[in-house]
C-alpha cells in the first residue's frame, strides 16, 4: 500500500506547524509512505492508495475529492474536512443532540470565524459585554469574514483528541501552557477539575466525528460544575502533542530492559553481537539523545561523518592508528543502531531517515575500502614480489562492488522478507520496484527534490534485489493471484515460510556489518588488508550463493505447497 500524508498550510497552522508535522510525519513514517506539503504541490498529487491529509486549502481538497472519485482511500475525507467549517458542524452536532453552549450571555460571548479554522489571533474572540461583541461584529464583516456568535460557557476547559471510536484523550490545556496558540491568557484560566463522565464524552465525540464524516478529530470543551458539558469547538486531524507527549512519559518509565526489547526489530533478526553488545550501547546512546532532544537523522549523520573519518586511520599501517580506526568504525555503528532504536521508541520515523541509513553503510565501506586500496598499492604481492600497484585496485572493486554490495541488499532484502511474513508490513521495510517507481513518478518535480533522490534510488535498489530472486517473485504472484495479497496468505503457509527462512537469517547477518567488520578489523592488524578482500571474494561468496539458492528452494517448495492446498 503506498501512503502519501498531506501536510496542511502553514497558514492553517499558526504557533502549531512543527507539531503538526511531527504527528503527520509519525504515521507516515509507520506506514513506509511520504510526507508532502499543500504549500508545494504544483497542481497534482503523487499517486497512492492512502492518503492521510491535514489539508485545509480548496485547491488540494479538489485534488483529493479526485482521488476520492478514483476510489482511492483520504483520511480524513474531504467531505467531512468540509463539514468541519464551524456553522456546518455546529448545525450537524445541534441537529444530533450533542451537547452545545447555551445561555443568555451573562457571562460574555465568543465570535468565531466560521468558514475554517482560527489563522489569526482576531478570528476568535471573547467579548464581555454587548458593546465589545458590537465591535467585534463589526470588524469580522470589515474583514468580509462570516462569523458565528456563542455565549460563554463557565467552567473547566477541557482539550480531545479521537480516531474513530478506538482511541480517545482529554487534557486540561491550562496545565501544559499559560497561553493559547496565539499567546492569549485562557480565558477559563484555572483547572477546576469538575467531575464529568469520561465514556459518555467520549462516546459523544465519536457520534459527533461519525455525524461529521471524520475519522480523526480534536476540539474543546467545557465541563460545568455539575459535570454537564458542552462542546465549544470541533477539528479534523488536530496535532495530538499531548498524547504524544504521554507516549514519551511512558518510555521515560520503561525499565532499560523493556525499552532493550522494544528497540528490537525482531528476535529472529536480531544477530547475538547485536543483542548483547551493539543493540545495548547503541540503546545508551539513542537515551541519551532523546534527552537533548536530538533526531535520530542527526544521529545518523554523525555516525557517517565518524565512520567515513575511520577511513584515514585505516590507511596507515602503524598498529595504534588501526586500532583508532576500529574504535571509530564501531562507534559509528553503534550509532547506527541508536539512530533506528531512537527512531522506533520515539516514532520519529522519516523517508529522509531511511535515506540516510542506507547512505551510512555505503560511505563507510567506500571510504574504507579507498583507504586500504591507496595503502596496499607500495606493498608487494605475497610470494610474487612486486608491487599490488593498480591490480589492488581491480581486488578491490571485485570485493566491493561485485561482491560486498550484492551481499548486503540481498541479505538486507531476505531479512525484510522474512519480517514481512512474521509481523506484516508494518513491520518491514518490504517494497517493490514498481510500488516505488509510481510513486517517483508521481512527484512533483518542484519542491520534492531529496525525496526524488530517494526514491529514484531506492526504485533501483528493490528492482536489482527483485531481478535476483525469480522463485521469490513467483510465489508473490501466486499469492495475489490465489489469495488476493500476502497479507491474506493462511497462518499456516506463513508458519511454514517462517520455519524454512529461520535458519537463513545467521546468514544474513554474517554477510551485512559484524563478521564482515571482524575480518576487515583483524585482517588491517595484521597488516594483510588485501586478505579481506580475497575473503569478500571467496568465502562471503559461496554463503551468499548458499543462501540464494536455500531461499529460491524454499519459494519454489511454498509454491507447490500453495498448489496442492488449493
Amino acid at each position: 500500500m503506498r501512503t502519501v500524508g498531506v501536510m496542511r498550510a502553514k497558514v492553517f497552522s499558526p504557533g502549531s506547524v512543527e507539531k503538526d508535522r511531527a504527528i503527520l510525519e509519525a504515521v507516515v513514517g509507520t506506514a513506509g509512505g511520504i510526507l508532502v506539503s499543500e504549500d508545494e504541490l504544483d497542481g497534482r498529487l503523487p499517486e497512492a492508495d492512502i492518503y492521510l491529509s491535514m489539508a485545509r486549502k480548496q485547491s488540494t481538497l479538489r485534488l483529493l475529492n479526485d482521488m476520492e472519485r478514483k476510489g482511492r482511500r483520504v483520511v480524513n475525507t474531504t467531505v467531512g474536512v468540509a463539514r468541519c467549517r464551524r456553522d456546518t458542524s455546529t448545525m450537524i452536532m445541534r441537529q444530533g443532540r450533542l451537547p452545545l453552549p447555551d445561555g443568555d450571555g451573562s457571562n460574555g460571548w465568543w465570535i468565531k470565524r466560521c468558514d475554517g479554522a482560527a489563522c489569526e489571533v482576531h478570528d476568535v474572540q471573547y467579548c464581555h459585554d454587548t458593546e465589545r461583541l458590537r465591535l467585534a461584529i463589526q470588524r469580522f464583516e470589515k474583514r468580509n469574514i462570516p462569523y458565528i456568535i456563542e455565549p460563554h460557557v463557565e467552567g473547566d476547559l477541557l482539550k480531545f483528541y479521537g480516531v474513530a471510536d478506538s482511541f480517545f484523550h482529554v487534557v486540561r490545556p491550562q496545565e501544559l501552557a499559560s497561553t493559547d496558540k496565539f499567546g492569549n491568557p485562557f480565558t477559563n484560566s484555572v483547572p477546576l477539575h469538575h467531575a464529568f463522565d469520561h465514556g459518555k464524552l467520549a462516546s459523544d465525540m465519536a457520534r459527533a466525528a461519525a455525524l461529521i464524516g471524520v475519522e480523526i478529530y480534536g476540539g474543546d470543551a467545557i465541563v460545568r460544575a455539575d459535570g454537564s458539558y458542552a462542546i465549544i469547538d470541533f477539528n479534523d486531524w488536530p496535532s495530538f502533542s499531548p498524547c504524544r507527549r504521554l507516549r514519551q512519559k511512558r518510555y521515560s518509565i520503561m525499565s532499560f530492559k523493556e525499552k532493550l526489547q522494544a528497540s528490537f526489530k525482531s528476535e529472529d533478526t536480531e544477530e547475538w553481537i547485536d543483542v548483547h553488545f551493539t543493540r545495548p550501547v547503541g540503546l545508551v546512546l539513542a537515551i541519551g539523545a532523546d534527552k537533548i532532544d536530538m533526531h535520530p537523522n542527526t544521529v545518523t549523520i554523525i555516525s557517517i561523518v565518524i565512520g567515513v573519518a575511520s577511513a584515514f586511520f585505516f590507511y596507515s599501517t602503524d598498529v595504534v592508528s588501526n586500532l583508532c580506526g576500529v574504535l571509530l568504525l564501531m562507534t559509528a555503528n553503534f550509532l547506527d543502531s541508536a539512530d533506528g532504536q531512537l527512531a522506533r521508541l520515539t516514532g520519529k520515523k522519516t523517508i529522509k531517515g531511511r535515506m540516510l541509513d542506507g547512505f551510512a553503510g555505503d560511505a563507510w565501506f567506500f571510504s574504507v575500502y579507498f583507504a586500504i586500496c591507496m595503502r596496499v598499492m607500495p606493498q608487494q604481492m605475497p610470494l610474487i614480489g612486486i608491487e599490488w600497484g593498480p591490480w589492488i585496485w581491480i581486488l578491490g572493486f571485485l570485493a566491493g562492488i561485485m561482491s560486498h554490495s550484492p551481499q548486503s541488499s540481498l541479505s538486507d532484502y531476505y531479512r525484510q522478507i522474512h519480517l514481512f511474513f512474521l509481523k506484516g508490513k508494518a513491520g518491514a521495510e518490504f517494497d517493490t520496484y514498481e510500488s516505488q517507481h509510481a510513486i517517483y513518478t508521481s512527484l512533483p518535480r518542484k519542491g520534492a527534490f531529496w525525496d526524488r533522490a530517494f526514491y529514484f534510488n531506492y526504485q533501483n535498489y528493490c528492482h536489482s534485489q527483485e531481478k535476483r530472486t525469480p522463485q521469490f517473485q513467483r510465489l508473490m504472484a501466486v499469492i495475489k493471484d490465489i489469495y488476493g495479497g500476502a497479507d491474506k496468505l493462511p497462518q499456516h503457509l506463513r508458519d511454514e515460510f517462517r520455519k524454512g527462512s529461520l535458519p537463513l537469517m545467521p546468514l544474513t547477518n554474517i554477510l551485512t556489518f559484524n563478521t564482515r567488520a571482524i575480518c576487515l578489523y583483524l585482517a588491517c592488524l595484521a597488516n594483510i588488508p588485501w586478505a579481506y578482500f580475497l575473503v569478500e571474494i571467496t568465502v562471503f561468496n559461496m554463503m551468499y550463493a548458499y543462501m540464494w539458492r536455500r531461499h529460491e528452494r524454499l519459494c519454489a517448495h511454498i509454491v507447490e505447497r500453495i498448489g496442492k492446498h488449493e
